[in-house]
This record gives structure tokens, C-alpha cells and sequence, in this order.
């Protein structure tokens, strides 16, 4: 994302964010960096986060206006999240697929003799019988899902950074994950 200046704005990047003169009051995630480096430079109110760095003029103004940079990845704890329901939806799909293999193996066992079933019984076998297809390629496309989503989750080549050329004015908060420093 690129612009001259973000004002009360909300962007989400999975790459850079590259503002040419200020961002004031605006939540910033970005999964790359967040670069604000001419006119004034300036980070003012409101909340960035950022997994490879930031790099900027000053953080904050004068007049000590709440501003938090903070060196985050927020695309990894996405990432996570989607793993997690992921491995529950695929979990769920592979019960389905080892009944739906039982029920194949029953009706194979049984031969002709699947007639002299109840019928209740015969449906519910056959059902699960048909549904064999579907299900194999459900649980193909989420383990597909699942290969590419861990690849995303390898961890960086490099630490996150934040670095400021001029000012970090009163009432900023700087944070590397959960650890905080307050400026005041």
C-alpha cells in the first residue's frame, strides 16, 4: 500500500505500507514494513503494527497524543487461527471418511446379502457408500490448505525493528510482541 498521508483510515497489508508524509490517527497492519519517511515523518495517534519493522521520522506529537508502533505479525496469529479451524474441519472430514470406508468395506462383505438388510440400515450404508467421493476430495483440499498455510507460518529470516531518525514524543508506546515500553 502506498500513499502521501493516512488520516482515520484502516489498512491491512500482507506486504509494505509505504506513507510519504504522516499517519495520523489510523490502525496500520502491515506484514512487511511500514516506511513514513518524508516531509514530516510522522506516526500520530492511533495503532501500527508491523512484523518486519518500522521506520519513521517521529512517533507521536507535542501534544502527547496516544500512539502505539509495535512490531507484531499480525498475519501469523491469522495464520493460526485458520490452522486451528483448519485442523478441526479436517479432523471431522477424516471421521467422516473412515465411516464412509467401513460402510464400503460392510457393503463389500455382505454382497447381495446388503438386501436382506432393514432398510433404514441398507440407506445409511449405501449413503455413506455415495458420499465416499465427495468426502476423499473434501479431505484432499483441506490437507492441501493445510501444506500451504504451514509453509506461510515458517518463521522470519529476520527480527522486526522499529527504528526513528528524529522524535519519540511523551504518551508513545513501543512494543516488540507482548513486551511494552511507554515513553514519558
Amino acid at each position: 500500500v502506498r500513499a502521501k498521508f493516512v488520516t482515520n483510515c484502516k489498512i491491512k497489508a500482507e506486504g509494505n505500507v509505504e506513507i510519504a508524509k504522516y499517519i495520523a490517527h489510523s490502525e496500520v497492519e502491515a506484514g512487511g514494513m511500514v516506511e513514513v519517511l518524508q516531509g514530516r515523518g510522522a506516526i500520530f495517534g492511533g495503532r501500527i503494527k508491523a512484523g518486519d519493522g518500522i521506520s519513521v521520522i517521529s512517533i507521536g506529537n507535542e501534544s502527547g497524543t496516544r500512539t502505539s508502533v509495535c512490531i507484531e505479525d499480525f498475519l501469523t496469529t491469522e495464520l493460526q487461527e485458520r490452522l486451528r479451524l483448519l485442523n478441526e474441519e479436517l479432523e471431522k472430514t477424516e471421521k467422516e471418511l473412515d465411516i464412509a470406508n467401513k460402510a464400503k468395506q460392510e457393503v463389500a462383505r455382505l454382497g447381495a446379502n446388503v438386501d436382506k438388510l432393514f432398510p433404514s440400515h441398507k440407506d445409511r450404508l449405501l449413503n455413506a457408500v455415495k458420499k465416499l467421493p465427495e468426502i476423499i476430495e473434501t479431505c484432499d483440499r483441506l490437507k492441501l490448505e493445510k501444506t500451504e498455510l504451514l509453509a506461510r507460518l515458517k518463521p522470519r529470516d529476520k527480527a522486526g525493528r522499529i527504528e526513528v531518525k528524529g522524535a519519540v514524543f511523551p504518551n508513545a508506546e513501543i512494543c516488540f510482541g507482548n513486551v511494552v515500553f511507554e515513553v514519558r
